[in-house]
Order: structure tokens, then C-alpha cells, then sequence
């Protein structure tokens, strides 16, 4: 008896360890695999929702380019016009033309009446005076809309295709008919059945009505309406609804898990399967594995119990020690949040990026320090209404430094489609950002340094003029006309400079110069004397200039403009010479002409045409010609930034430029600008016009002696009373011993000790209602003081006659004041 209550006792305690031990093991299983199917399950849906995503956004993006390409031609003047006059007597060789060059993308290309009668076919003329009335896409035109029509099988190449209809408008907006473009489907196709997952994913597509029209399966395209198909009701009623999501169904006793997104442009719907049993794979293998496990566990004795437990939980901590390790030492942040957007689990690398320690992060939101609230709702708005987020977001650190992350929050939903958390992972982009930043500053100052010695070089052609006609001036004192012309000269060139340091100006700026209409002829005329001079004798210069048309322009860029095209033929031909043809005419350009160039439009254009007989442009480069800093000279010789300046002044002012080269024989630029109307003055005006006059008394200040002395000259002849200083302190102090003494100042900005407006605010602090002109060569300068200060400016370099008019405008608007 008692051995055997021995050995029952020992029975008992070997069923009580097996209990013990198998129970727990039992709960952790199967929560465990709870779990991890659960996360695997929604971690697969996520995926296979992004990918249907992925490929709507794509062929959503195709079907825009042809939308774009459709409402183009339907928008062209010339089919509005014989739309609208119901004569179609150029639009089907324009059609045919534009079917040659569209038929690796479209079946057919034509264009219908009102009526929905087809007036012209660029693939086939058979096809002209064939209703379309009762199709959706007439419908649609009518309705002055875009449309995407229902994919159908094509009568001639049995392939599938589907309808593009953009509709014709008239100005007033009344519908004149409607371009149609029959497109070809085999690109989607092709690329949604390459698209595969696994052994068993794939991908396809059905139309708004149901009907399959992108499947691994060709035999089921355009015949099978999935609505009807035994088990994917729901599946159809989501993906016909234009419904993003995800939806487990069971198709011939399979089970599948399908994620889908719309295209809306053709009310498509795009989806990703895959079969549950490959999804769940690894999940299923874990729990055959553990009953396996535990029914041998309930036989054998209890040491064999520890034995067989040690040998189940060897690899499943390995997996999970595996899985704990790579979360924990990858450099992605993951973060797990609660329905409450709380944080429930953080790795290392979160608290890295945000500047905090996990246990400050876990059990509160996510840390967004430097968001604004409206920012933060915003987001949770999208996670929460089901939707994935992913931006850019900045905080700062504890340390007072600044991060920016690249997050994606991600909804995880329950096997039912409830929201069960969110996950969260996100990339320091902080040191990216700088980089970029650097590497733009960098280009910026490479193409500062470029520019510095286009600069040079222009200034130098500038002071040469201005060095030449000053002497010569100086050698014709005693003949007055001569004089005067070269005087004039002398003047030209100073404009010049003036409006080359505001172009220099506005580069730094990145503002536009002001454009106004101008005459080019002159000033490439101004250029072509400049590049005489700086080309060798071997090299002669044919000057055509026969127009006078106005452009809408400013000269520096016409000036720049021909010097960078001459001085590219010059460098062609410096070896052996040759002629550089220079000339200027006015060209009407058709619509075939513009249509073959996005960026004009038919009309009357300026030509100006360079050419030269040097060697040409070999073929390999000429894509690249108009490329910023491509260049074929040696270091030292060439930037690279010629052709590219002249191509972003000419688009600049609503051109373009060609090119025609043959190798051997030379090249020819032409650029083409839009002439505008400008009336001509009848007579020039000169610096001898009527200055308005005044006897006021006026305290000038400048650090420049030569400006004092020109400006008091000027102002004295004028019947003014000056008090001039180079000094603005020695100024300040005689003003503030007699600030009634003076009824204006005239002061420079820059100058030593205190600036023309520190300067002009203390005198104003003793006399509010004195007139201040304050002189600069700065870039917008009165942009930078408020309107409170109410100071006139006016800009260095200046005409004299600019300061005597500034002057008494000044003045009398003081006057009007009192």
C-alpha cells in the first residue's frame, strides 16, 4: 500500500508539474499566436492596401498625361475653330499627323460634332460621319466634362482598349463637340500582371460595372462581372463603391485577403490578392508545431517535460530575442500608440531622434513638441479616420536642439476592420536636410562665382567705352557736336553699368527684372560693336538688323542674350576663322509650327538669328547644350551657364530657342520673342529738359566729394541754397543747432559713424515734418523700412535731373501737408 500511494502520489505530483507547466505554456501559446496572426494579418493588409494604392496612383498618373494630351487638342485653336464653324477642312490631316506620332499609345484619335457625328479620324477615315450620341463619354462632353469610357475589346486588333474624350469648348463656353483618343490597354496589362506577391498574390482589375478588365487570367478579361461570382459579393460591392480597404473572401472554397484602392479619373478600382494560408503561413506552422509539441509533452514524463520544453522554447525565444534585438538596434523609430494616442511601446531609436528617454515617451502621446495644435489634429484626423499618414514633422530636443522626421502612422485593424492601434515608424531626415541645404548654398555660390566673371568681363567692355569716347571727347573740345556725341556715348555706357549691377542685384535677389516694351535692335546693335572688338580679324561679322519690332524686355537681357550667342560662334571659329551672321527680322509662326514647340504659340515673333561656320555641334551632345554648366571647352575657358542664360531669358519673355548644325559646316541659333506694340517717341528726350526750379534751403549729405560737388552744382543753378557735408555726425550737429534753418535733406545711406536713416530719424524727432530723400545703391531699399517713416528714395547711380525732380516733389508734397 505504500508503494502505491508512492507511486500514486507520485502520479499525482506528475500530473500536478505536467498541469503546472503545460497550462501556462498553453495560455502564452496561444495568446502569442493570437497575436502575432493578428499583427502578421494586419501587417499584410496594410501592405497589400499601399500596393493597391501604389498602382492606382500610377495609372492614375497615365491616365492624367492622356487626359492632359486629349484636353490640349480638344483646346487648340485651330479644331475650336472648325469646330465652332463647322468646317472640318484642316483638322483630319492634323489629326493624322497627330495619330503618326501618338499610335504606339492610341488605337484612334478623332473629333465629333455637337450631335456626337464624327468629323474627322486620324487612324482611319472610315470611321468620319458615325454617330456616338448614346456613349457615356458623349454624355460626359456635353456635360463639359472629362471622361474615362468603359474598356471594351477593339474591332480591329481585338486588344482591349477604352475611350479619352475631352470636350470643345468655345470661349463663351458652349459645348462645340469633343476630341476622343481610343487607347491602348496593353501597358496595364502588362504591368499589373507582372505584379507579383508571393506565390500565390497578383493583381487585377475591374471597370465602375464590375466586369474584370486587368487579370493574370486573359481569358477572363472583359467577361467576367465579379458581382456575380459566389463568394465575392462583398468584395465587389467595396470595390464598385470606390472604396479603399481591405475584404477576406473566399473564392472556389480558397480563402483570400484582397486590398484595393480606386482610380477615380476612369471610376476603376484597382486590387492585390493573396491567398490567408500563405499570409498566415508562419503563424499556422507555429501552432501545429506547438499542439505537436504539447500532446507528445502530455505522455512523456515530467522530465522529459522540461527536456521537450526547453527544446519548443529555444527557437521561439531565438525568433523573439531576433525580433527584439533588430526593433531595438535598427535606426528607424518604431512606436506603437493606443486608441487613446498614447504610446504603448517605443524603441531606442524614437527616443534618439525626439531627445527623450523611452520612459518619458511611453504612456503619453506622441511627442510633437513645436507643432502647432491645428497640425496635430490634423493628423490624428487622418490616422484615426482610417486613413494612413505620412510628412515631415519637427520638435525639439531636451538639449534645445531642433529634429525633423520623416513618420509614417499606419491604423493596424482587427480581422472585423476595427481600429485596434497604430503604428508608427519614422527616419531622422535632420542631417539630410542640412546637407541639401549646404549642397544648395554650394551651387549657389559656384554659379555666384561664375557670374562674378561674366561681370567682369562686361564691366571691362563698359569702362573700355567709357575709358575710349572720354578720350576721345577730350581730343574734340573744339568741335561741340562731336563732343556732345561722344558724350552721349559716355552716358549710354554708364546706363549701361547701372543696369548691370541691378542685374547682378536682382540675381542675388532672385526677383525679375523689369520687363517694359523695348527695341532690340539698338541694343544688339551696342553688343555687335563690343564683339568687334573682342574677335580676332579672322573672323568677319555680317550685321542684318532690318526690324525695329518692340518685345516686352528688358535691354541687359538682350544685350546678355547676344553677347553669350556671339561669343559662342566666335569660339567655333577662333582656329580658322570664318563669318559670324548676325541678323534681325519679324517671322509669323503658324500652328503647326507652335505645336511642335510647348512653349509658343502661333503669332508674329522677333527672330534674332546667329550663325557661324565654325564645326558644328556634334550629334552626342546636342540634347545637351542648353543643360546649366555642360560645356565642351577646357577648364578654364568655358562655364557652362551661355546657352543655358539664353534659354531662361528667352522663356523668360514668352520664346524659345532652336538650333539648325551641320557638322562640318556651322551652327545657327534662332531666337524667337513675341513682338508687342510701343509707340515711338517723335523727338529724344536729353538731360536738356526743363528742371523744375526753387529757392529752398537744402542740407546735403554724402561721404563721396564727387557727388557732393556734381549734385551741389546741379541744385545751386537751380536757384537752391546748399549746406553740403561728407560727414553725416558734423551734419547732424549743425541741424540740431538750427533745425528751422534747412526745408530739406538729401543724404546718402551708408557712411561711417551713422546711416542716412538713423540720420533722418533723429532729425526727425526734432522736425516731424521736414522732406528727407534718402540715396542708395541698395536693391529695393524703402521695401525695408515701414511706410510710417514716409521718406522719398531714389536710386544710385542717378540722373541729375532724377534728383532735381525727387527733390521738388519732396518739397511740394510737404507744402500740401501744411
Amino acid at each position: 500500500m505504500g508503494v502505491v500511494k508512492n507511486l500514486s502520489l507520485r502520479s499525482q505530483m506528475v500530473v500536478g508539474g505536467i498541469l503546472i507547466l503545460l497550462l501556462p505554456m498553453i495560455i502564452v501559446g496561444t495568446v502569442t499566436f493570437i497575436t502575432s496572426s493578428q499583427t502578421l494579418e494586419d501587417i499584410s493588409k496594410t501592405q497589400l492596401v499601399q500596393i493597391a494604392q501604389s498602382l492606382s496612383d500610377m495609372i492614375r498618373i497615365t491616365l492624367e498625361k492622356d487626359l492632359r494630351i486629349i484636353s490640349g487638342i480638344a483646346s487648340d485653336p485651330l479644331v475650336v475653330q472648325e469646330a465652332q464653324s463647322h468646317e472640318y477642312q484642316n483638322t483630319p490631316s492634323k489629326f493624322a499627323g497627330l495619330y503618326r506620332i501618338f499610335d504606339t499609345d492610341y488605337e484612334g484619335l478623332g473629333l465629333f460634332d455637337e450631335e456626337g457625328t464624327i468629323r474627322a479620324e486620324g487612324s482611319d477615315p472610315v470611321k468620319v460621319g458615325i454617330s456616338i450620341s448614346d456613349r457615356d463619354y458623349f454624355r460626359a462632353a456635353k456635360a463639359g466634362k472629362f471622361s474615362v469610357g468603359t474598356m471594351v475589346f477593339s474591332k480591329a486588333t481585338g486588344r482591349p482598349v477604352f475611350i479619352l474624350c475631352a470636350p470643345v469648348l468655345s470661349r463663351e463656353g458652349k459645348f462645340l463637340g469633343g476630341v476622343i483618343g481610343v487607347a491602348k490597354a496593353d501597358f496595364l496589362m502588362r504591368y499589373l500582371s507582372s505584379i507579383k506577391l508571393g506565390a500565390t498574390g497578383y493583381a487585377f482589375m475591374i471597370d465602375r460595372n464590375g466586369t474584370l478588365i486587368v487579370h493574370p487570367d486573359k481569358t477572363s478579361i472583359l467577361k467576367v462581372d465579379i458581382r456575380k461570382e459566389p463568394g465575392l459579393e462583398g468584395l465587389a460591392m467595396k470595390m464598385t463603391g470606390q472604396q479603399t480597404g481591405t475584404e477576406e473572401y473566399t473564392l472556389r472554397k480558397v480563402k483570400k485577403v484582397a486590398g484595393f484602392a480606386p482610380v477615380e479619373a476612369a471610376r476603376w478600382s484597382v486590387a492585390v490578392t493573396q491567398e490567408k494560408n500563405e499570409i498566415m503561413g508562419l503563424a499556422y506552422t507555429n501552432r501545429n508545431f506547438m499542439l505537436l509539441i504539447s500532446m507528445v509533452f502530455i505522455v512523456l514524463t515530467l522530465l522529459a517535460v522540461f527536456f521537450f520544453s526547453r527544446t519548443i522554447s529555444a527557437p521561439v525565444q531565438a525568433t523573439l530575442a531576433t525580433l527584439n534585438h533588430a526593433v531595438e538596434q535598427a535606426t528607424e523609430a518604431f512606436a506603437i500608440i493606443g486608441l487613446n494616442r498614447e504610446v504603448q511601446y517605443s524603441n531606442p531609436a524614437m527616443g534618439a531622434i525626439v531627445g527623450r528617454s523611452i520612459q518619458d515617451i511611453i504612456g503619453k502621446p506622441l511627442y510633437l513638441n513645436g507643432m502647432q495644435e491645428v497640425g496635430i489634429e490634423k493628423i490624428w484626423g487622418a490616422v484615426e479616420g482610417g486613413n494612413v499618414w505620412s510628412g515631415h514633422i519637427t520638435g525639439d530636443k531636451q538639449d534645445g536642439t531642433s529634429f525633423t522626421m520623416d513618420l509614417t502612422i499606419t491604423p493596424v485593424r482587427s480581422p472585423a476592420g476595427k481600429t485596434s492601434g497604430y503604428l508608427a515608424i519614422g527616419r531622422d531626415i535632420t542631417n539630410e536636410l542640412i546637407m541639401e541645404e549646404q549642397i544648395r548654398q554650394s551651387q549657389k555660390m559656384e554659379a555666384i562665382g561664375t557670374l562674378a566673371g561674366g561681370i567682369a568681363h562686361d564691366f571691362n567692355n563698359i569702362l573700355s567705352a567709357v575709358f575710349g569716347y572720354t578720350e576721345l571727347a577730350l581730343n574734340s573740345l573744339n568741335n561741340r557736336n562731336i563732343q556732345e556725341r561722344y558724350l552721349k556715348e559716355i552716358l549710354n555706357a554708364s546706363e549701361r553699368a547701372r543696369d548691370l549691377v541691378s542685374h547682378i542685384l536682382t540675381f542675388s535677389r532672385k526677383a525679375n527684372l523689369d520687363q517694359k516694351p523695348m527695341i532690340p535692335k539698338y541694343v544688339i546693335r551696342d553688343a555687335l560693336k563690343l564683339i568687334r572688338a573682342s574677335l580676332p580679324s579672322t573672323i568677319e561679322i555680317k550685321e542684318t538688323l532690318n526690324s525695329s519690332a518692340a518685345v516686352l524686355g528688358n535691354p541687359t537681357q538682350i544685350h546678355q542674350m547676344a553677347m553669350n550667342l556671339c561669343t559662342n560662334a566666335g569660339y567655333a571659329m577662333k582656329e580658322h576663322g570664318g563669318i559670324l551672321e548676325v541678323s534681325l527680322e519679324e517671322v509669323t509662326l503658324d500652328d503647326d509650327y507652335a505645336a511642335q514647340h510647348q512653349d509658343l504659340e502661333a503669332g508674329e515673333y522677333l527672330q534674332l538669328r546667329v550663325t557661324d561656320t565654325g564645326g558644328g555641334i556634334v550629334p552626342e551632345i546636342m540634347e545637351r547644350i542648353f543643360d546649366p554648366f555642360f560645356t565642351t571647352k577646357p577648364p578654364g575657358e568655358g562655364t557652362g551657364l551661355g546657352l543655358s542664360a539664353v534659354h531662361g531669358i528667352a522663356k523668360s519673355m514668352n520664346g524659345t530657342v532652336t538650333v539648325a548644325n551641320k557638322v562640318g559646316q556651322g551652327a545657327s541659333f534662332m531666337v524667337y520673342l513675341p513682338t508687342v506694340q510701343m509707340e515711338i517717341p517723335l523727338v529724344d528726350e536729353t538731360l536738356q529738359q526743363t528742371l523744375p526750379r526753387g529757392a529752398e534751403r537744402i542740407l546735403l549729405v554724402d561721404d563721396e566729394e564727387a557727388i557732393i560737388q556734381s549734385s551741389e552744382t546741379l541744385l545751386r543753378g537751380l536757384g537752391y541754397s546748399l549746406r553740403s557735408f561728407t560727414k553725416s555726425n558734423a551734419a547732424w550737429e549743425t541741424f540740431s543747432k538750427a533745425p528751422d534753418a534747412f526745408d530739406a535733406v538729401v543724404t546718402d545711406y551708408t557712411m561711417p559713424h551713422m546711416t542716412g536713416i538713423e540720420l533722418a530719424r533723429k532729425m526727425r524727432n526734432i522736425r516731424p515734418d521736414i522732406p528727407v530723400i534718402i540715396c542708395s545703391g541698395y536693391f529695393s531699399l524703402q521695401d525695408e523700412f515701414p511706410e510710417s517713416d514716409s521718406f522719398e528714395f531714389l536710386k544710385k547711380p542717378f540722373h541729375l535731373h532724377d534728383l532735381a525732380i525727387t527733390l521738388r516733389r519732396a518739397l511740394d508734397r510737404s507744402k500740401e501737408a501744411v
